[in-house]
């Protein structure tokens, strides 16, 4: 979806693909070099952008942890935290279990200035658009859209 999305040029994305990393993974050469992308790339960002659609292992050493590290401590950038199968979220809590260790210690302290958002187009267009290093979401590392912002987005939250 997100990839539609990229392709009609709706938004200005750019992203490393689960096969580069996988990659990376086995190739030390192009792990270095693909980290290095990614701190490039989150250093020239407004926003972190995090698809998750199911419960997790806590594991330290995921490029997933790597890149909320890079983003949140050295960067200050807030997080988009997107769930796949959800249509609207009032209260994050529900989705504790998806989040990623770094994520997760990031919330939970604090630390983190996230939205949390159902992936579907109208909240994130909004979410990409509005949020940035310089406007935050509001509620801290428990941000969410109000049920009158659903209704705008044409999302029924009952």
């Amino acid at each position: 979806m997100i990839k539609s999305w990229i392709h009609k040029k709706e938004y200005d994305v750019t992203t490393i693909t689960h096969e580069e990393k996988e990659l990376a993974q086995k190739n030390p050469g192009f792990h270095e070099k693909l980290l290095s992308e990614i701190q490039e790339k989150i250093k020239n960002s407004e926003q972190l952008v995090i698809i998750l659609k199911s419960p997790i292992a806590d594991t330290e050493d995921s490029w997933c942890n790597h890149e909320i590290h890079y983003a949140v401590d050295r960067h200050n950038l807030p997080i988009i935290v997107a769930y796949l199968d959800t249509d609207y979220i009032l209260d994050p809590m529900h989705f504790y279990e998806y989040w990623p260790l770094s994520l997760k210690c990031r919330i939970l302290s604090n630390k983190a200035s996230c939205i949390h958002i159902p992936f579907r187009k109208e909240p994130f267009k909004d979410a990409v658009a509005q949020f940035s290093k310089q406007n935050k979401p509001k509620g801290n590392s428990m941000g969410v859209y109000s049920e009158k912002a659903y209704e705008i987005f044409g999302i029924k939250t009952s």
